[in-house]
């Protein structure tokens, strides 16, 4: 059955642009980890101790504080694209020597 739902996809991918596939194979991997842990826990493999509700929130929650501190800290990660959008959602970081850290130097 994995292989059945695995290929067609996997295919999909190969004949995407080059451009797009690390997007959407995290896309996928999102999907395919919230998936198994959702398996697990049905099929009474994951102890009630360990069941988190609204644990989508937790992920949520820790992927944006991980982009935010990336984005104040190292900005040279993101491509041009997702750095505009950024800007946008953010607004304009200052520039370099007016931040509290280069202040205190």
């Amino acid at each position: 059955m994995v292989a059945m739902g695995t290929f067609p996809t996997g295919l999909a991918l190969a004949i995407e642009k080059k451009s797009r596939r690390i997007e959407i194979s995290l896309y996928c991997l999102a999907r395919a980890i919230e998936s198994f842990f959702t398996c697990v826990a049905d099929a009474g493999y994951l102890p009630q101790s360990r069941r988190i509700k609204r644990a989508d929130v937790v992920v949520f929650s820790l992927s944006t504080a991980i982009i935010m501190h990336c984005y104040a800290e190292e900005r040279e990660v993101f491509k041009s694209k997702y750095l505009n959008v950024l800007d946008w959602v953010f607004g304009v970081p200052p520039p370099p020597c007016e931040t509290p850290r280069c202040k205190d130097r």
